[in-house]
């Protein structure tokens, strides 16, 4: 009868879709352990990152813990999948959509954290410049900062394109012409309101 270490060793060492049953186990084990790594860190870091911001009179700091609170799950999942299922030879497919995954993620989480940051600046700059008072300035700003955060989701979306392997050139030139004919349409408005923007920003 054969020792139980030794068929442990025949079991581990079985190969499964050109990859070895130890492979897999490795690569879950590794996942599992980056995932529980980047969730402990997050936890320390916002805690250490909290006492801190509770000790000072700036808000800054608390921008910080509050972006950083929102990178979740989902941005650990497929950063650690993608970084423990690099030993194993996997199917061009599946592969790709792994990393396909990772940038879709990223790049949606990047893009609300960069809208945070943005909002955070024009509350502290531009509303506390011009006042809580000033209704038709508020609207003014809000049109800007709308615009801005759908320019971000525009260039997300490309950036996305662009990474799948998409040929975004014509896309890219549609977008443009029609920017280009869409401002020589509106010309007066546009100029009308880049300079009311520029007078409340002086």
């Amino acid at each position: 009868m054969m020792p139980i270490t030794e068929n442990l060793n025949i079991f581990l060492g079985t190969t499964v879709f050109q990859n070895t049953i130890q492979s897999y186990v490795l690569t879950l084990l590794t996942f599992m352990i980056l995932l529980i790594s980047f969730s402990f860190t997050k936890r320390l870091v916002i805690h250490h990152l909290g006492r801190l911001a509770a000790k000072t009179a700036s808000d800054f700091d608390d921008l910080i813990v509050k972006l950083l609170a929102q990178i979740g799950w989902p941005v650990f999942i497929v950063i650690s999948l993608h970084i423990a299922v690099s030993v194993l030879i996997l199917p061009s497919a599946l592969r790709s959509f792994i990393r396909y995954a990772v940038i879709f993620v990223v790049t949606i989480r990047a893009i609300l954290l960069l809208q945070e940051i943005i909002q955070y600046t024009v509350n502290k700059t531009l509303i506390k410049r011009i006042g809580q008072d000033n209704p038709s300035s508020q609207a003014m700003v809000n049109s800007v900062l709308w615009m801005v955060k759908w320019g971000m989701w525009l260039l997300g979306g490309i950036f996305i394109l662009d990474n799948l392997g998409i040929n975004i050139t014509s896309l890219v030139a549609g977008i443009g012409i029609g920017g280009i004919a869409v401002a020589m349409a509106s010309q007066a408005v546009l100029g009308d309101a880049f300079s009311a923007l520029s007078i409340y920003l002086d």
